[in-house]
């Protein structure tokens, strides 16, 4: 037991001191075993299935398909261009296009893919109708991308696989019950005490690193509360804080108002935001 410790805090740490990497605006250190165009090709082969799927079903919501869907998609380019051209300074992969799809659901959500993927789902506007809205959501999900969060799960993932296989094998002599315990501990308290509050911390950063996006982009950050008191009103289950992938409404706006005297320092410093253009992608 204890040489399968001492390997693996040695492999940890190793791992560690070669990976290591900042995350853009909030500085933190982030471990990450991946490289961004590596990341990039992982997302963009996601990103085309998920849209050659959803284009099969109809469920892709085309700008030519109404006047609806031709201003949606209209503010989604501006706002999307403003934010990638602020977050471009902050991007490894310098060069490549921020593309973007809005799928025909009712489901209030966004998501983000690495290699400047956003994904939309339509009823994500009816929280954010106007672009100074939507930049709350464009800033949060452009975050997720430049800040690596979907190698630096992989990463920790790996890491956690490899810690609970060291504990099994350890454990591998003993009765079936106490394997069987052993990988049901090892599962819950790797949820509760890890997997769960990592997740929630990345949307917590995602919504600062966004703020700030939002901000030098030329809208007002004050959106942000405005935003997350709308979807505090959202019907639908809402799990308790300790179990959800997510930090709850709440906390959001009391981190906001945290928050929010920086990018309102930012906000203050643009001139004119008109000069913030950049056109978004669009890959169908």
């Amino acid at each position: 037991m204890k040489r399968v410790k001492s390997i693996l805090a040695g492999f940890s740490l190793a791992t560690f001191l070669i990976a290591c990497a900042a995350v853009p605006i909030t500085e933190r250190q982030q471990l990450i075993l991946s490289s961004p165009r590596e990341d990039a090709q992982l997302g963009q082969a996601l990103y085309s299935q998920l849209v050659r799927q959803a284009g099969a079903r109809g469920q892709v919501l085309r700008r030519q398909d109404s006047p609806q869907a031709e201003r949606l998609h209209a503010m989604v380019a501006r706002v999307g261009g403003r934010i990638a051209k602020v977050a471009s300074e902050n991007n490894d992969l310098k060069g490549v296009p921020w593309n973007y799809v809005i799928l025909k659901s009712d489901i209030v959500n966004a998501g983000a893919l690495p290699g400047n993927k956003i994904l939309f789902w339509e009823g994500i506007f009816k929280v954010v109708p106007d672009d100074p809205s939507l930049a709350v959501i464009v800033g949060h999900e452009v975050a997720h991308v430049i800040a690596r969060h979907g190698a630096e799960r992989r990463a920790q993932t790996e890491l956690a696989n490899m810690t609970g296989s060291a504990l099994l094998a350890a454990v591998a002599k003993g009765s079936p019950q106490a394997v069987n315990s052993t990988a049901r501990l090892f599962g819950l308290s790797t949820q509760l005490g890890y997997v769960l509050p990592f997740s929630r911390m990345h949307e917590s950063e995602a919504d600062k690193i966004g703020l700030i996006l939002m901000a030098k982009a030329g809208y007002d950050p004050r959106q942000a509360i405005r935003v997350w008191e709308r979807m505090a009103k959202e019907k639908g289950p809402k799990p308790p804080e300790l179990l959800s992938t997510h930090p709850n409404p709440e906390t959001r706006i009391k981190d906001f108002e945290q928050w929010m005297p920086e990018a309102l320092a930012y906000y203050d410093k643009v001139r004119d935001p008109e000069e913030i253009v950049v056109k978004a992608g669009e890959d169908y």
